[in-house]
């Protein structure tokens, strides 16, 4: 896993073999062939738990992955300032996750999307949504966050469908 720094062009290489990664902020995390996560983290303190990952997405302050038993489990701060804390996920059978700045979405088996968002600085509890509006997805795959800010989920037939990350919102673009 090699990971570098806009700013001064410094680049970590941590020796792998891993089969997946996620990017924060300021972490990475990674699979390893055994399924234990791994965070590159410099001096912050963001530990994984010892539980066997599938997948793993990160956002600016908190990773969650898929568990071998396609559970869901997130770390790392519910609030700036507090890193390594296990945080709040969603009970049930998930197929991938995807995280934004302090939002979590996940496919469930059926094709269904949900998202999360975690307690911020006003401390407003856990909430668990059905997103965009309730849309049954056909042999979903995958989802991740574009730069923009939409999420994107990808099908098994090979369309990938871009949504804003607003509850309910339609889709803004597709293509095959």
């Amino acid at each position: 896993m090699a990971c570098w720094n806009n700013a001064n062009r410094e680049i970590a290489i941590t020796p792998g073999p891993f089969t997946d990664i996620g990017i924060g902020l300021h972490y990475a995390c990674a699979i390893k062939p055994d399924g234990s996560a791994f965070c590159d983290t410099g001096s912050w303190d963001f530990h994984p738990p010892s539980t066997k990952f599938v997948q793993l997405a990160g956002g600016w302050h908190h990773a969650c992955g898929i568990t071998v038993s396609s559970d869901i489990e997130c770390w790392g701060s519910g609030v700036p300032g507090s890193p390594g804390e296990r945080l709040n996920a969603p009970e049930g059978k998930f197929t991938a996750v995807s995280i934004g700045w302090r939002h979590s979405c996940a496919l469930r088996p059926d094709g269904r999307a949900v998202c999360w968002r975690q307690p911020d600085f006003q401390q407003l509890p856990f909430r668990l949504h059905e997103a965009f509006g309730g849309v049954q997805f056909d042999q979903a795959t995958d989802m991740f966050s574009l730069p923009d800010g939409r999420l994107a989920v990808v099908e098994r037939k090979g369309v990938i469908t871009a949504y804003s990350d607003e509850p309910n919102a339609p889709p803004s673009n597709a293509r095959h």
